[in-house]
Formats: C-alpha cells, sequence, structure tokens
C-alpha cells in the first residue's frame, strides 16, 4: 500500500504471481499490518483450500517440532500451503533456533508469514526473518500522510469523497486508521447509492471526540491564554505524552500561523496561501482566527523560544515541565 515503494513491490509481484517463501509483516500500525496480511492470504488461498492448507501458530500452541512438520507437509487442492508465525517477539530465540533449518532450504509449496507489532530488533529471531523474509514496516503514519489514507480507504470500497470532506474527517478523527476506516464504513451506510462522501455528510455523522488530545492543545495554546498555556504543560507532564512530539507540532503550526500573517500583510489571496502551505482549506478560518492574537513578532519570538526550549530538552530532558514554561508569552 502506498505511499511507499516497498508496498508497490509487495502488490506488483503478487500481480504476476513472482511469491516469496517468507514474508515478514511488522511495526507498530496494526490496522495496515492485519490490512495487508489478510489479503496475502486471500490471494494465496480460497476458502475452500483453506481448511486443509492452512495453519497458525503463536507462544501458546508454538513447538518447533510441529511447525516443522505442518511446513514440510504436501499442499491439497491448492499450488501452495500457507503458515502464519504470530507476535514472532513472543517466540524466544531458542525456540525459534528450532525452525531456523527452514531458510536454508526452503519448501517451494508452503509459504510462511511472519507478524509483529513490537519489535526487539536486537532479538536473533528478528534478525533472521528480516534477512532471509520480504519484509513490509508498518509504521504510524505522520499527520501529512492522512488525507492519502483516507481517500485509498474510500478508493477501495468504491466511493468518493470531496476534498473538503476528507480534511473535515481527518480534523475531526486525527491519525488512528482503524477509527477512520470505522467512520468511512458509517457515511457509507449513510450516503447509500449516492457513492461520494461530502462536507454536510462528514459533519453530520462524524463527531471529533476522538480527536487526539495534543490536538486540543494546540488549539488551546494558540489561543494565547497563559493559564490555559501552563495548564497544558501540568497535563503533558502528568499524561507522559511527549514534549518533544507537542514541540514538534507546536512548531508546525505556528510556522503556519507565521505564513497566513506575512501573507496577509503583503496583500496575496487566501488561494495563494493555501497552495504555498499546502494547507487544508477546511482549517483556514480556524488558522486566520488564531493568527489574529499574534503580531508578526510575537510569533516570531514564539517560534524562537520553541526551536530554544527543544534544543535545551534534548541536554536536560529531566527539567521538561520549567522548560516549556519558556514558552508562555
Amino acid at each position: 500500500m502506498k505511499p511507499n515503494p516497498a508496498f508497490e513491490q509487495f502488490y506488483a509481484d503478487l500481480e504476476k504471481g513472482q511469491l516469496k517463501p517468507f514474508y515478514f509483516f511488522w511495526g507498530e500500525e496494526e490496522f495496515l499490518l492485519q490490512k495487508n496480511y489478510h489479503f496475502l492470504v486471500n490471494h494465496l488461498l480460497d476458502e475452500s483450500s483453506r481448511e486443509f492448507n492452512f495453519n497458525t501458530f503463536d507462544a501458546q500452541n508454538f513447538a518447533a517440532e510441529t511447525f516443522l512438520d505442518s511446513y514440510n507437509m504436501y499442499p491439497m487442492m491448492s499450488p501452495y500451503r500457507v503458515m502464519v508465525l504470530r507476535d514472532l517477539e513472543t517466540i524466544s530465540d531458542s525456540e525459534f533456533a528450532g525452525i531456523a533449518e527452514i531458510f536454508k532450504n526452503p519448501n517451494p509449496s508452503t509459504i510462511v508469514i511472519f507478524t509483529s507489532t513490537q519489535v526487539d530488533k536486537k532479538k536473533k529471531s528478528f534478525l533472521t526473518v528480516n534477512k532471509h523474509a520480504y519484509n513490509l514496516e508498518f509504521k504510524k503514519p505522520f499527520e501529512n500522510q492522512i488525507s492519502y489514507w483516507i481517500k485509498y480507504l474510500c478508493k477501495e470500497r468504491q466511493i468518493d469523497i470531496t476534498d473538503s470532506a476528507c480534511d473535515i474527517l481527518h480534523y475531526k478523527i486525527g491519525t488512528n486508521l482503524r477509527t477512520i476506516d470505522k467512520e468511512i464504513q458509517k457515511l457509507m451506510d449513510y450516503v447509500g447509492t449516492k457513492k461520494r462522501i461530502e462536507e454536510d455528510d462528514v459533519e453530520t455523522v462524524v463527531t471529533d471526540q476522538v480527536r487526539n488530545t495534543i490536538f486540543q492543545y494546540i488549539d488551546q495554546w494558540s489561543e494565547r491564554d497563559p493559564l490555559k498555556q501552563l495548564k497544558i504543560i501540568e497535563q503533558l507532564d502528568q499524561s507522559g505524552d511527549s514534549e518533544f512530539g507537542f514541540l514538534s507540532l507546536l512548531a508546525r503550526h505556528f510556522r503556519i500561523l507565521h505564513a497566513l500573517k506575512m501573507n496577509a500583510e503583503a496583500r496575496r489571496s487566501k488561494e495563494d496561501f493555501l497552495r504555498e502551505t499546502r494547507t487544508p482549506p477546511y482549517f483556514y478560518d480556524k488558522y486566520l482566527k488564531q493568527s489574529r492574537a499574534w503580531s508578526t513578532t510575537d510569533l516570531e519570538n514564539q517560534l524562537n523560544r520553541i526551536y530554544s526550549v527543544s534544543n535545551q530538552l534534548k541536554q536536560h530532558s529531566e527539567l521538561s515541565r520549567a522548560h516549556l514554561s519558556r514558552l508562555v508569552i
């Protein structure tokens, strides 16, 4: 799955029938991992042959001897057998050593899929599978990749979504792809035969109560209320959320507000600002309102302080709350 050349190659190889003896799906984005895992299994086996040619193993039922017996069996009514070893990180290196021979002499009629969501890259099992298997890493998507995934998930269901509707859905839900996928299904049921999701549909169907708290903090900080800002610092300290993540998003947000301010001073159009900053139109009015609480100089000072505090945190992370307090202006 895009955007990633490895995903493009994965799908291209499947379409050409160029299969690998081992696949390794790993990473913290479990929704995409499971989606690709099921796609591969469904591509390799139909329902009628799955009963005889499909085995799954995990820490609860793993034994090297049983695994090897299954691996060396011939498929029935199918060109392949498929085996899955789930949660590779839960298998000890000593247990995994018992099946290491499969990598030296792969069975051409058996395909093994390894999965892991909590990877320990120092373990020998990870190093071995990573070396011999076609591996796909599933990372949590960045904020600027979510619009792509919304459109991808809609296209997969053969339904269209307007750019503004996509922006609103992104704003309301955040970056959790599993939740986004569920909301898209609700929207599909709502629009029915129209087969097109528009701005009003998202406003009617989707609530924003699941929006990530960190983005609420960003919006509240932009209101320039010192009491709110100090409360946010306290909440960050208590919750254990990443100060670096907060500062990174805060810097990005204030760069947008600064660009908007400069755009207005230069008497340039809204369209120029949206195009040059790649800002979704849905956010424009919110950014415009927030920018009015800051002068250009204040925005520049805030950005300088964010960069300064970030550098200080790298050197003295144990004083995070004291450093963040310096941002309040």
